[in-house]
């Protein structure tokens, strides 16, 4: 006989859905053990980083509110101290993203004084369990980060 161990999702962890996450293979077609797809146990637990999210960036820009303004006539991008600058831009997210694929956005643009210079990529993962979500904070600096509303004549 085949010996394995079965990971069993908790009513919690499916959010409220029934059966498995898709990507799942039932314990009948053999080997003992259930696969998910990480990206579909994402969105089965969805709503939890999406909170966690939210409470993340209340606290980050409620931090940065509380930096004194600076002068807007000195608002200019900073002095070339190097020869090359780095920028990013936070794309937009699709109609396809949130209706079809029910993605969910998981970048920050910290809000910097006197322009936004931080880009925070919140990497939604699961332990080893895969029922216990956490998230990684990952932070980057720039010369200067553009936001999602940002347009291309900036």
């Amino acid at each position: 006989p085949k010996r394995g161990y079965s990971v069993e999702p908790t009513s919690s962890s499916r959010g409220g859905h029934s059966g498995n996450a898709a990507g799942a293979r039932s314990q009948s077609e053999g080997g003992g053990r259930q696969m998910f797809d990480k990206n579909e146990l994402r969105l089965v637990r969805r709503d939890v980083f999406l909170e966690a999210l939210d409470r993340y960036r209340a606290k980050a820009f409620a931090e940065a509110s509380r930096a004194p303004s600076p002068d807007l006539a000195v608002c200019t991008l900073r002095p070339a101290e190097q020869a090359v600058r780095i920028y990013a831009r936070k794309r937009p997210m699709t109609e396809e993203e949130h209706a079809k694929r029910r993605d969910f956005d998981v970048a920050t643009v910290l809000r910097g004084q006197p322009l936004p210079t931080k880009l925070i990529l919140h990497n939604c993962l699961f332990q080893a369990d895969l029922k216990t979500p956490f998230i990684n904070h990952l932070g980057f600096e720039f010369d200067h980060v553009f936001g999602e509303d940002a347009k291309n004549h900036e």
